[in-house]
C-alpha cells in the first residue's frame, strides 16, 4: 500500500499553479509526502536543503526564498516550537486511524486533532470494554498528568521579534492589520522572512514603504516590488 496519496486537485489547485516556477511546486510536493500525519513539517534550513536540492533549490538563500513564495500562497505556514522553526501545511486532510505526530503540533491543530494525539488513540472514538478499558484509561491519565507537568515546566525563552529601523512603522502596521483581517496574521518567524525579503528588496532599490503600502493595498500576504517600479 502507498504511504500516502496526493489528490489530483492539486493540479487545479490555484495556489499551486500561481507559484512562480516548478522548483517551488516540487519543493511543496515533497513536503507532501514527507509531512507527519497532521500536516506539520521542519523548517531548518539545512534539512530542508537536503529535502530539495535535487529540484535546483540548492542554497540556504534559495530555501529561505522558497518558503518564503509557499507561505505567500498559503501553501505553509510558520511556526515556532522551542526556538527551533516549523511549518503546517493548511488543508492537508489525511485520514489515518491513528495519529503519528513527529513534529511539534502547530497552532492551527484542531481540538480533535489534539485530543488524538494526546491520548494515542484512534481519531474517531471507538468502544472499549473490560480491562483494557481500564488499563487505557490509566494510560490516558498518565500522559494528560505527563503533559500538564511539562507545561508547568519554563521553556527557553525565544527571541522576540524586533522590527528594524529601517522598516517605516505606519506602512508595517497596516499590512499587518491586512493580513489580520484576511485571518491570516503572520508569526514571529514569518515576520523575520518578511524583513529579510524587505531588506533584499530594499538593497535592489525598492521602497520598504512603497512595498508595504501596496501589498496592504492589495491584502497580500507577502511583500513584491511595487508594479511602477518593475
Amino acid at each position: 500500500m502507498p504511504d500516502r496519496i496526493i489528490r489530483d486537485e492539486l493540479l487545479e489547485s490555484e495556489r499551486w499553479l500561481s507559484l512562480k516556477d516548478n522548483a517551488d511546486r516540487l519543493a511543496y510536493v515533497a513536503l507532501l509526502l514527507r509531512a507527519d500525519s497532521l500536516g506539520d513539517f521542519s523548517a531548518e534550513p539545512f534539512r530542508l536543503l537536503r529535502l530539495w536540492r535535487d529540484f535546483g533549490i540548492n542554497t540556504t538563500a534559495l530555501v529561505s526564498k522558497t518558503l518564503t513564495e509557499l507561505a505567500d500562497h498559503d501553501l505553509i505556514r510558520l511556526y515556532q516550537a522551542d526556538v527551533k522553526p516549523y511549518l503546517h501545511i493548511p488543508r492537508f486532510q489525511q485520514r489515518t486511524r491513528y495519529i503519528k505526530r513527529v513534529f511539534p503540533l502547530s497552532p492551527w491543530a484542531t481540538d480533535e486533532q489534539k485530543q488524538a494525539v494526546a491520548h494515542n488513540s484512534p481519531v474517531h472514538s471507538q468502544s472499549v470494554t473490560g480491562c483494557a478499558q481500564q488499563k487505557g484509561s490509566e494510560v490516558k491519565g498518565s500522559e494528560v498528568k505527563r503533559r500538564e507537568t511539562n507545561k508547568a515546566t519554563p521553556r527557553a525563552t525565544r527571541a522576540a521579534f524586533e522590527l528594524p529601523e529601517w522598516v517605516p512603522q505606519n506602512q508595517w502596521d497596516a499590512w499587518l492589520e491586512a493580513r489580520t483581517k484576511r485571518r491570516n496574521p503572520p508569526t514571529e518567524w514569518a515576520k523575520q522572512l518578511v524583513v529579510r525579503r524587505l531588506e533584499d528588496l530594499r538593497d535592489r532599490g525598492y521602497s520598504p514603504a512603497l512595498v508595504l503600502a501596496e501589498s496592504a493595498l492589495n491584502g497580500w500576504a507577502g511583500v513584491f516590488p511595487p508594479k511602477e517600479q518593475k
